[in-house]
């Protein structure tokens, strides 16, 4: 792959297929594909213009460089998601400039401001002139986006509260119709009633995968599950076969949750010719297979007489390759630095671990982003990205060889497409619960209810 001089050579590793080819699961063929190819990342510059024309992002955070402005985050979000992204990168002692806007309001009493951030990190700092030269000259620069109504200066996410903005913009406006109030409402306008969008939530929640190498927990064996909720109509139960294979797409119902979950994959079976038909210490008959789900954390064995009360066959989209390996990420201060850090791309969703060894170990993820959103940039060896879930952060990672960051980029695009492709089938079997009056899998009924309550939503005032 080679390598840059001082830096480790990250070395990517692709593990094997879930079950179908790449091109054929993603659907990234014809116009549609080289479109969705095409779409770039946006850098500090677009995304602050688009915060001051009152554009697609509410907010956005750049470097401390007035030339370049580069972008560690934007979003469309509020006070919540900047404070998140802010924390992200305090973790990482960033210092960190940006401008937020906040609309209050709806109809004629809509009123926009403009508020300019200085977020201080840990670590930043330097001498007192060279401090006050920065600041006066990032001021300067992110007031050629818009006019600022307040400053804010914060050391802590906590300072940057939708109640703390707030106050501060009514002590310098000394206009009472700023309330937070006012500006949920404002939001609630463009949330409310996007189905859609639910959907890409929910999935964005629950299905973040485990590790590829982790271990898995092993649930109560097949003979000792008790069914509690059986397929609600004749066509689901004619729909199990007598017999499953290794690589099946399954729902499967878990006693542990209590509900069906549409995440099963077949991941072994009992041969007819087997000898002993022992597995994972258990005794078990021909034909019976071993099912994994829960987001890969978790496998139990159905026996062959359970099919038709723990199984049902999934329509779902099946998943692309994965993809391992180590990456150099890129961490924002004063200086630049860059951390080898272990990668994996699974079942849509891009997460690294410090490593490899945490990873295999069943450890959290140190970040686990839903890849719905997707937006990407490439330069040489290094790519930089940004989700829907990111929280408004741009990262950078480094592969050591432009072959190398074309492998990650093009398995990044997969999954996203992915990411649409289980929304939309997810959002599918809402709807057709939602006409039949049936009870379905544990993500359809989660976007159902919340669909439903945000509908109901109070609508603000005009």
């Amino acid at each position: 792959l080679g390598s840059r001089p001082g830096r480790p050579l990250p070395i990517p590793a692709v593990c094997p297929p879930q079950r179908s080819p790449l091109r054929r699961v993603a659907g990234l063929s014809g116009e549609r594909g080289r479109a969705r190819r095409r779409r770039a990342m946006l850098n500090g510059k677009e995304a602050l213009r688009a915060v001051g024309e009152g554009g697609r992002w509410n907010w956005a955070l750049v470097g401390p460089d007035p030339e370049k402005l580069p972008l560690a985050g934007c979003g469309p979000g509020s006070c919540d998601e900047l404070r998140a992204c802010v924390a992200q990168h305090r973790g990482e002692d960033a210092d960190l400039y940006g401008l937020l806007r906040l609309n209050f309001g709806s109809g004629a009493a809509a009123q926009r401001r403009y508020v300019f951030l200085r977020v201080v990190g840990d670590a930043a700092g330097g001498p007192p002139s060279h401090t006050s030269k920065m600041l006066g000259a990032m001021e300067k620069a992110l007031g050629a986006f818009a006019s600022f109504n307040a400053k804010i200066e914060a050391r802590d996410a906590q300072e940057l509260s939708l109640e703390s903005v707030i106050s501060k913009l009514r002590s310098a406006s000394a206009v009472d119709e700023l309330t937070a109030r006012a500006h949920r409402e404002a939001v609630a306008e463009l949330a409310r009633g996007e189905a859609h969008a639910v959907a890409r939530e929910v999935f964005e929640e629950q299905c973040a995968p485990a590790a590829e190498n982790a271990a898995r927990t092993l649930e109560a064996p097949a003979s000792s599950e008790r069914c509690t909720e059986q397929p609600s109509t004749s066509s689901q139960a004619s729909r199990v076969p007598s017999v499953f294979r290794k690589g099946d797409l399954v729902v499967i119902y878990s006693r542990a949750v209590g509900q069906w979950l549409d995440d099963g994959i077949i991941f072994d079976e009992v041969k007819e010719d087997e000898e002993d038909g022992v597995h994972d210490g258990c005794k078990l008959a021909a034909g019976s297979v071993k099912v994994l789900y829960n987001n890969s954390k978790t496998f139990k064995w159905i026996l062959p007489s359970q099919f038709k009360s723990m199984l049902r066959v999934s329509s779902r989209p099946s998943a692309p390759y994965a993809l391992a390996g180590q990456l150099l990420k890129q961490t924002h201060n004063w200086i630049t630095t860059w951390h080898l850090r272990h990668f994996e791309v699974s079942r849509g969703y891009l997460q690294w671990w410090a490593t490899v060894d945490d990873a295999n170990a069943g450890k959290s993820p140190s970040t686990s982003l839903c890849l719905a959103g997707l937006e990407m940039s490439r330069k040489g060896s290094v790519f930089y990205v940004r989700t829907n879930s990111s929280k408004g952060i741009k990262y950078s990672f480094d592969a050591a060889a432009p072959d190398s960051a074309e492998l990650w980029c093009v398995a990044l695009q997969e999954h996203e497409s992915y990411c649409d492709a289980m929304t939309d089938y997810v959002l599918r079997k809402a709807k057709l619960d939602c006409i039949s009056g049936s009870r379905s899998d544990k993500l359809t009924r989660l976007v159902g209810e919340r669909h439903r309550s945000r509908s109901q939503m109070p609508r603000a005032a005009p």
